[in-house]
């Protein structure tokens, strides 16, 4: 209170002391008129008193605030808020805009976020445009859980800062949760600002596949390719639309063109194959896998991709080489479990089926179990788990039982021919 009022007091001979300085520069009969270096110097007088006066003004303002800082660095901070808000009540010219972050984060300190989020609403009415309000008001309204009332302040953080991917991702991650083509449009700038980032693409992938209607969503990507010839980006996102909507030969066409504006990216070529590969162009695959590959050895899902591919042309020895290649780099990568145990359950249906035999026999059994135990194996992988769990389903009536085990105590081999392969 003494604070406020020394600063009033002030305030109030800045005015007075300026209004007689004014009233002299009139003359009303009582004297002669001043020559033009006394009017000068008259001026420069309530200039100089003035810059002095708010000098001062400054100064207690200051003051005030350095307490407050020194109680926050202190950890003080009921302290520190109380002297933060006194220097928000008496500094009317908006001298320190930063108090206003300090005293949201004391508050945040203080672990009451609703208090903090109030002054930030107040700062934002002062400074609307103030980066770091609206950070903090972000962050605050998520903490909140008031994901709705979090998008406006990143709507004008992306406004302020529009090369910024962070932000814009935030929105998206927003958006996702209540307007799916809004969070797809903000995905897209992401990728725009960033096309490295992976994670952005999994989840775009994921809402594409939620999207009820499709064609807004399509033609405003091809609206952005159209306006924007051989940008990469646009290209990329109109392909992977294509893929994750089923609709192959269309993401083949795109996927050959981004490959022309960027001949080494992986993941284009991942896709490129992938589109093949669903239209069951298993050759075509196989042959943009292995360049890959080329560049890559160690590529785990292109070896993996190039056995599923053989394994359907029924190549499956030539399949297996691929996939124990994957393992030896990596034998926890769960797709190859899921895949070598497709190479051995196709392979024992084939032979079953030649023998024109209704129900296996013990050496299919001995396969069938083979395939089993890949499958159990991908079990420990979230990512397979379901996946893994579906065809341990379809082969588990297949698999030799306690009695067929007892049958054959020394049988642990098949011994078809169309099994040889297996073995050697």
């Amino acid at each position: 209170m003494r604070t406020q009022k020394v600063n009033k007091i002030m305030l109030w001979i800045i005015i007075g002391e300026t209004f007689v300085y004014l009233l002299s520069l009139f003359n009303f009969g009582c004297a002669p008129p001043a020559t033009s270096i006394e009017s000068s110097k008259r001026v420069e007088s309530i200039d100089s008193l003035m810059i002095k006066n708010l000098e001062a003004y400054k100064k207690s303002i200051d003051d005030e605030y350095q307490i407050g800082l020194m109680n926050y660095s202190n950890d003080q901070f009921r302290e520190a808020v109380n002297h933060f808000q006194r220097v928000i009540q008496l500094d009317t010219i908006q001298y320190l805009k930063n108090v206003w972050c300090k005293i949201i984060d004391s508050y945040k300190k203080l672990e009451l976020p609703d208090s903090a989020l109030l002054y930030c609403e107040k700062g934002l009415e002062q400074h609307p445009q103030k980066i770091e309000l609206l950070i903090q008001g972000a962050a605050l309204h998520e903490k909140l859980e008031n994901q709705e009332r979090a998008i406006p302040y990143f709507q004008k953080l992306v406004k302020l800062i529009p090369h910024s991917p962070e932000y814009w991702k935030k929105l998206a991650g927003l958006f996702s949760q209540t307007d799916v083509e809004a969070a797809i449009q903000a995905y897209e700038v992401v990728f725009l600002l960033d096309s490295a980032d992976t994670s952005a693409k999994k989840i775009q992938s994921e809402l594409l596949r939620r999207t009820e209607d499709p064609t807004p969503v399509l033609e405003r990507m091809v609206r952005i390719k159209r306006q924007n010839p051989g940008q990469r980006q646009a290209v990329f996102n109109l392909g992977q639309f294509y893929f994750i909507k089923g609709d192959y030969p269309n993401a083949e066409i795109e996927f050959r063109e981004y490959l022309k504006i960027e001949p080494t990216d992986e993941i284009g070529r991942e896709y490129l194959a992938a589109s093949f590969q669903n239209q069951g162009k298993f050759d075509a695959a196989i042959n943009v896998y292995l360049t890959i590959l080329e560049t890559n050895p160690h590529h785990l899902k292109s070896l993996c991709e190039i056995a599923y591919c053989l394994k359907k042309r029924e190549d499956f020895e030539q399949a297996r080489e691929y996939v124990i290649r994957a393992q030896k780099i990596d034998p926890d990568y769960a797709l190859s479990n899921i895949v070598l145990g497709e190479i051995y359950q196709n392979a024992a249906e084939k032979c079953q089926k030649a023998r024109e035999r209704v129900l296996p026999d013990w050496d299919d059994k001995l396969i069938y179990q083979m395939a089993y135990d890949q499958y159990k194996v991908a079990l420990n992988d979230s990512l397979f788990k379901d996946m893994a769990k579906n065809k341990i389903q379809t082969v588990a009536r297949l698999i030799p039982t306690k009695e067929d085990w007892f049958m054959h105590p020394a049988d642990r081999q098949a011994k078809l021919k169309c099994y040889e392969w297996i073995y050697q």
